[in-house]
């Protein structure tokens, strides 16, 4: 799905049974480096201001593609996520081979979302694999998108590709597949005095700002954490633990915190484990210097931008303060209060950490992976999303390449994300 000559004196000596393990202390290195680039490079200024950050990163494992199976090489990497095992040869075989006998590849190209998905389910979503599922979301929100991922799935994009295989609109000149495995966004405070000064300015102004506060409700996102329940364990978390470790598991390394000591007061890390222990109640989290956040996630609310196939299902009942699973735990601890002038340090911080904050969308990460590099990529959503959006036409001097089989448009793949599951 790229050049011809290129691509293929490049891919040629690329053995895709190659396996990149996980380091976590290097891609960390290499996600805060890619961070301050885009933070450098980035006109929000709140953005520049911002020095604490949330991070989404489970452990995983990446391939190269040797040709133009991109595609292919995606979806591998994300089976082999959800599965935590590496796939025999045969089974990847198995996959191209479906894609040629229905016609849909010669190569390994795929350029239809829904043809990707559909072989996907064919081989995997069934009882060996743990029924692991492919899902086709037409114009998926960013709610869907840090949700899913947020509850340890993956999900694999079409883009347009520019040289560096960042995404660029070119109106798909490069088309090419990305899997997204997790996220970076700031860890901010309580907005609610914030929000109340802005809408006491909104009043004000109201006649003059309507459409403009219109326009900017459909690009911001809203944010608070929620507390996991012990029958839903997710693997991908950086304690997973089981009896018999398996060789995947073995490739995803544990966290080094002697090493990474140096990023503890910038980042929190989302583990999306759970612990036999209550020791975090508070929504402190803290580990030695570094902020590992177990027994928690991230839940999203989103207004749609449209009704069609969406529920309106955030409003500003989620500004109030909610503590999860602790309500019997909270009134008991007020009751004991000898005092109520006395100011609860803890109860202020459990009510700080799990209040509503507001997110926009020009300040969301995304953790990619593709079979072009085996070195972890960090886009702007609203980058990749227009990216996707641009994906028109396959480009005409290639049109006439009876090496692949080429749709008369990329419909199929613009505004086409495919959701994983299990």
């Amino acid at each position: 799905m790229q050049t011809s000559s290129q691509q293929q004196s490049n891919t040629s000596n690329v053995d895709e049974e190659k396996i990149f393990p996980f380091d976590f202390n290097y891609t960390i290195k290499k996600l805060d480096i890619l961070l301050n680039s885009l933070i450098y490079n980035s006109t929000n200024d709140e953005i520049k201001e911002n020095n604490k950050w949330i991070i989404r990163l489970p452990p995983y494992c990446s391939r190269l593609q040797s040709g133009y199976n991109c595609g292919l090489v995606g979806i591998r990497m994300a089976i082999e996520f959800l599965d935590k095992s590496f796939l025999e040869k045969s089974f990847i075989d198995e996959l191209f081979m479906t894609a040629v006998l229905k016609g849909y590849s010669k190569e390994g190209e795929m350029f239809s979302s829904y043809h990707l998905s559909e072989i996907t389910n064919l081989l995997f979503n069934n009882l060996n694999f743990n029924y692991i599922k492919s899902n086709v979301v037409s114009f998926p929100t960013l709610a869907d998108i840090l949700n899913h991922l947020s509850n340890g799935f993956p999900i694999l994009v079409p883009y347009d590709a520019d040289k560096n295989w960042r995404p660029c609109t070119t109106g798909g000149t490069r088309a090419h597949w990305a899997m997204i495995i997790g996220f970076i966004i700031p860890n901010k405070s309580n907005n609610n005095n914030n929000n109340n000064n802005n809408n006491n300015n909104n009043n004000n102004n109201n006649n003059n700002n309507n459409n403009n506060n219109n326009n900017n409700n459909f690009n911001t996102i809203k944010y608070k954490f929620k507390k996991m329940e012990k029958e839903n364990k997710f693997k991908g978390s950086y304690y997973w633990e089981e009896d018999n470790e398996n060789f995947y598991e073995s490739c995803c390394k544990k966290i080094n915190q002697d090493n990474i000591n140096q990023y503890g007061e910038k980042y929190m890390f989302l583990t999306n484990s759970i612990g036999d222990d209550d020791d975090d109640n508070d929504g402190d989290g803290d580990s030695d210097n570094v902020k590992m956040k177990d027994k928690f996630k991230l839940q999203f609310f989103e207004k749609p931008t449209t009704s069609f196939n969406r529920l309106p299902f955030i409003d500003d009942d989620y500004d109030d303060f909610d503590y999860g699973d602790d309500d019997d735990g909270r009134n008991d601890e007020k009751n004991n209060k000898n005092n109520e002038n006395v100011v609860d340090e803890n109860e202020k911080q459990k009510k700080e950490f799990f209040s509503t904050k507001v997110l926009n969308h020009d300040q969301v990460f995304l953790i990619c992976q593709h079979g072009k590099s085996p070195i972890v990529q960090l886009w702007e959503y609203n980058l990749l999303k227009d990216s996707n959006n641009c994906l028109t036409e396959f480009p005409k001097e290639r049109r006439n390449d009876e090496r692949w089989i080429i749709p008369n448009d990329l419909n199929d793949l613009k505004n086409k994300w495919i959701f994983l599951k299990k």
